[in-house]
């Protein structure tokens, strides 16, 4: 680009001259990029692209030309490295610049295990063609075999780490250390000197904390440190806080939680909610695979105790600048750390044609309102871990975030931490989009707020490669006609309503959700509603999904509840296929009992539901439960299972629900039943007491 240059001589007017005045020299500098071809590898795909053990892979590889000119017309040869394996593929002939090939590798490997598999990939590694940069042809990146998300943390559970403290657990109270916790285990450091530590098993240099505190004696939170030693040796204190943590009030009802410990009933202890938080600190230092790292209650660490769930630990790569960006030229970059600032930098992309990007540099930027962005292309942050958002960290409750007036938009590479300590329906979303399309949110962090992305008849939108945790309402919610939009390689922990839905209400515009994809995503420790939900629509699809330990509702919701709203029922065929519910289900709505998969078809229809391949595992009641809502009645039709495996249900393996609850009927239908598997339920594997109109059709090579 073009860079003003300034220089002055006699910068404190010491020397007596005859003009004082023409001292500044100004000038420009035009650097352009260097002529010739500049080759990297822009991706690598696997197919099947959500490998699981035992699959057959294959690698493509697709190069790019980053530079000004063609590259040789010469062999483009890529190699390519995982767990010890080599595969090579080449292309004969010029790549053009700014222009993709696709390179086919030869063979393929056997996936020996589910897992993450780092991939190492370069282009033209015997450096037979003459590129402008040598040094940039190398690529890598992660891929993860097995149901959920691909995260680039790896997460350590304090029940499996040494410890001289309290293990607590198992245990599904609500409202209890283990409770409340992943994989219904905590550790409790209690007195001065208790650790609990892990070994890492890769580098890292950063670091999550799942934990709880104790609140406020009158609410509000408190803040306490943590010691943090790796390898016996103190490396510092990080700050925990529970000022968005510790709801009061009744938890069976949909009645408003609040943040006043004096509207919890005594001595019961579903009155109390949400009381784990994440705290997390990027670290100055490197942990090595091998170290010991240990959280401890140190001298000066004065919370009364401190509940380790888990910690993710992370190789945070360095932050993304301006120079990394390509087609810079395109970028305005955010001047400071302010709204005003980032409103500047719309103006000027909206003013200025040669512009049609945002770059937000790494720091942390405060907010207290919405900013809206209109006619930009893009908005990119320097990585999640380095351009933060926060929203006027002294106060609570702030509507803030970026308000879309645009279709064909990205955002990438932020976080976002709100100041949400509760629930308040409508504001608190940081992406809430109405009537655009073409919209993508990529590499994105959001905690403390109500829900992270909202959208109303919005077509063709992606979420991927996110994670979002610690949030008053839904994670993702998809509603009102959003048509083909997709969510992938997500990860949610915390989430305060349905972690990932799909709604199709009509009363905002469209023609109910359909064709939208929801894949690889990960739920953890939902805390009022499901991990998955799907509320009518048709030819939407769920695949490849880890669900676990929702404290009091299914771990899978499929409804065709309206909740009073405009809506359309389902049709045609919704699929789910590869997904993993474990530890789901509980009390809610008056103490009615979800289990880890809750089918309800209830004001509008209810059929072509497909599930296939579906493991439910350890549910806090029944595995699978089918229900009516009266007195529509609306029967079950047209729904099958293939491939379910249900296993340690408290309940009863699968149940149609006879309607003991307000305004619920006995199941009405029928549903087919195959290759299914139902072991160790305790009350019994089927039960349909009570339901005359409600038939398990036996579809064959079923065990139970």
């Amino acid at each position: 680009g073009i860079h003003e240059i300034s220089a002055q001589v006699d910068v404190m007017d010491n020397a007596t001259e005859l003009i004082e005045e023409n001292n500044t020299l100004e000038s420009q500098l035009d650097v352009s990029r260097k002529p010739g071809p500049d080759l990297v590898v822009h991706d690598i795909i696997t197919n099947p692209a959500s490998p699981k053990a035992g699959d057959n892979l294959t690698f493509t590889a697709i190069i790019k030309n980053n530079g000004l000119d063609p590259s040789d017309n010469l062999e483009h040869k890529v190699n390519l490295e995982i767990a010890g394996h080599s595969f090579t593929g080449s292309k004969i002939g010029s790549v053009q610049p700014n222009s993709t090939e696709i390179i086919n590798l030869t063979g393929s490997w056997t996936v020996p295990a589910n897992g993450r598999y780092n991939i190492a990939a370069a282009v033209d590694p015997d450096n037979i063609i003459t590129e402008t940069n040598e040094d940039n042809n190398g690529f890598s990146k992660s891929i993860y075999a097995g149901r959920g998300a691909n995260v680039p943390f790896i997460t350590y559970e304090a029940e499996d780490a040494n410890t001289n403290a309290l293990v607590v657990g198992p245990s599904r109270a609500l409202g209890t250390l283990a409770g409340e916790a992943s994989g219904r285990k905590a550790v409790r450091l209690q007195n001065t000197g208790d650790y609990v530590e892990w070994i890492a098993s890769e580098s890292a240099n950063a670091i999550v904390i799942r934990n709880c505190i104790p609140d406020a004696p009158g609410g509000g939170g408190i803040t306490a440190t943590i010691s943090l030693w790796v390898n016996n040796e103190e490396k510092g204190k990080i700050t925990l806080s529970s000022k968005h943590s510790w709801l009061y009030g009744d938890s069976f009802s949909d009645n408003q939680l609040s943040n006043n410990p004096s509207h919890a009933t005594p001595g019961e202890f579903p009155s109390i909610r949400m009381i784990y938080d994440d705290a997390n600190q990027l670290l100055d230092f490197t942990i090595n695979p091998g170290d010991t790292v240990r959280l401890m209650k140190g001298i000066g660490d004065d919370a009364s105790y401190y509940g380790i769930d888990l910690i993710d630990l992370e190789m945070v790569g360095p932050a993304l600048t301006y120079d990394d960006l390509e087609d810079k030229e395109s970028y305005v970059i955010v001047s400071g750390y302010t709204e005003q600032a980032i409103r500047d930098a719309i103006s000027q992309v909206n003013n200025d044609s040669s512009k049609s990007n945002i770059f937000l540099p790494a720091g942390d930027y405060i907010c207290s309102n919405k900013i809206y962005i209109w006619g930009v292309n893009e908005v990119r942050g320097a990585g999640m871990w380095h351009t933060r958002f926060f929203t006027n960290p002294d106060g609570a409750n702030t509507d803030s975030g970026f308000g879309v007036g645009d279709s064909d938009m990205t955002f990438s590479d932020l976080s976002w931490f709100g100041n949400y300590t509760i629930r308040v329906n409508g504001p608190g979303k940081i992406w809430d989009i109405t009537d655009q399309e073409n919209i993508i949110i990529e590499r994105v962090w959001v905690e403390h707020v109500v829900a992270p992305i909202w959208t109303t008849n919005t077509d063709n939108i992606i979420v991927r490669d996110s994670k979002f945790a610690n949030t008053y309402a839904d994670m993702v919610n998809f509603t009102n006609g959003t048509e083909n939009g997709l969510m992938e390689n997500l990860y949610s922990r915390g989430s305060g309503d349905d972690s990932f839905a799909l709604f199709s209400a009509v009363d905002k515009g469209g023609n109910g959700n359909h064709h939208n994809i929801l894949r690889n995503l990960t739920s953890i420790c939902t805390w009022r509603a499901a991990g998955l939900a799907i509320y009518g629509g048709y030819e939407n699809r769920a695949e490849n999904i880890y669900i676990a330990d929702t404290f009091v509702y299914s771990g899978i919701t499929i409804s065709s509840l309206d909740f009073g709203y405009n809506f359309i029922g389902f049709s045609g065929n919704t699929y789910f296929e590869d997904i993993t519910v474990e530890r789901c289900g509980g009390e809610f709505w008056g103490h009615q009992k979800f289990p880890g998969i809750w089918l309800f078809a209830a004001t509008d229809d209810f059929t072509g539901i497909r599930l296939i391949n579906i493991d439910v595992l350890d549910s806090t009641y029944s595995g699978i439960k089918f229900q009516t809502k009266s007195p529509e009645n609306t029967p079950f039709q047209d729904t099958e299972f293939d491939g379910l495996y249900i296993s340690g249900s408290a309940e009863y393996g699968i149940w149609a629900d006879p309607g003991p609850e307000a305004g619920q009927g006995p199941a009405i239908g029928s549903v087919t039943v195959k290759n299914t598997t139902i072991l160790n339920s305790t009350l019994g594997s089927v039960e349909t007491t009570g339901c005359p109109d409600f038939t398990i059709i036996d579809g064959g090579n079923n065990n139970w």
